[in-house]
């Protein structure tokens, strides 16, 4: 494994980990400025949506 790879994996798991934490602790807020502005969420459960939310400012607002 290359060392840019090794590198890339430890920045996904500390953003994992950031989203987390900050989940945990219910800072919504600071957990929206790990989304892009335009993030998309959708949830399926059994095959089916049932959540569709554009923008961090909605996403925020729905957490």
């Amino acid at each position: 494994m290359s060392l840019e790879i090794l590198k890339t994996k430890g920045e996904l798991r500390d953003l994992i980990d950031a989203y987390a934490y900050l989940g945990d602790d219910k800072k919504i807020g600071e957990q929206m400025k790990l989304f892009a502005p335009d993030a998309i969420y959708k949830v399926y459960m059994n095959g089916v949506e049932v959540a569709n939310i554009a923008g961090t400012d909605k996403l925020e607002k729905e957490y």
